[in-house]
């Protein structure tokens, strides 16, 4: 059972147009974490499916208060972050994509992993295996295990499509992790912020996680791979 009475000090934040297809499982997953998270944030980017209908069943039954912000227009995903972080309240922050499932421990090893890292160290994030279907079942694929920039200036999310063989077991040092599942330091976000925004607006969806990397980098801050802390991903958007 969650220790309600201990949460872990964590915003999770969600931003959300049209999901229903696997919230229920996403948010399912959240509501079984132990320890559990202060809150949760969602922002809902003008939705026309049952997105918003979805949260409020399940919000009574996460054990932790829950915000539904909704928005008239579509923000984009770094607009609608940009709303969440705002409206939330811990020093940590986790971004959870509403194709992201949890396992218990994912939070709590992800929090663990901000102990065990240096104090510049901005952002933890989890081993990322793909999700399948709408209950985001376990597979065997890698999905990411953290952004890695080329040397013509392309990215991409090391390991995605291979097989997991445990090639990726280290805890370590990446270039940026993905916006889909990530643990952020509150305080050092607010230092990298561009025109006020966390996350750039510019970029309404896809890449703002990159440009998150670079400006964070470019300030001494660092980001961390955590293998013990482990989620699945729907992927949708692939270099190809």
């Amino acid at each position: 059972m969650n220790d309600v009475a201990n949460p872990l000090p964590i915003s999770v934040l969600m931003v959300t147009w049209n999901s229903s297809r696997t919230l229920a499982s996403s948010l399912g997953s959240l509501a079984a974490a132990e320890p559990p998270p202060a809150e949760l944030v969602v922002v809902d980017n003008d939705s026309t499916d049952d997105s918003t209908r979805v949260v409020g069943a399940l919000s009574a039954a996460m054990g932790f208060p829950v915000k539904l912000v909704t928005q008239t227009t579509n923000l984009g995903f770094a607009g609608g972050m940009n709303r969440a972080i705002e409206a939330s309240t811990q020093p940590f922050v986790f971004l959870m994509n509403p194709d992201l499932r949890l396992l218990p421990d994912t939070l709590a090893r992800l929090h663990q992993g901000f102990s065990m890292a240096d104090e510049q160290v901005y952002a933890v994030g989890p081993k990322l295996l793909r999700g399948v279907g709408r209950e985001l079942a376990e597979s065997e694929t890698l999905d990411s295990t953290g952004i890695v920039m080329t040397r013509d200036g392309r990215h991409f999310d090391r390991g995605g499509g291979e097989p997991d063989m445990g090639q990726y077991e280290a805890a370590e040092t990446v270039f940026g992790l993905t916006g889909a599942a990530v643990l952020l330091r509150r305080e050092h976000l607010d230092r990298g912020r561009v025109a006020g925004q966390v996350f750039d607006e510019d970029f309404c969806a896809f890449r703002e996680d990159v440009d998150l990397a670079w400006r964070m980098l470019g300030l001494g801050f660092g980001a961390r791979y955590e293998p013990s802390a482990i989620a699945y991903h729907e992927r949708r958007v692939t270099p190809s």
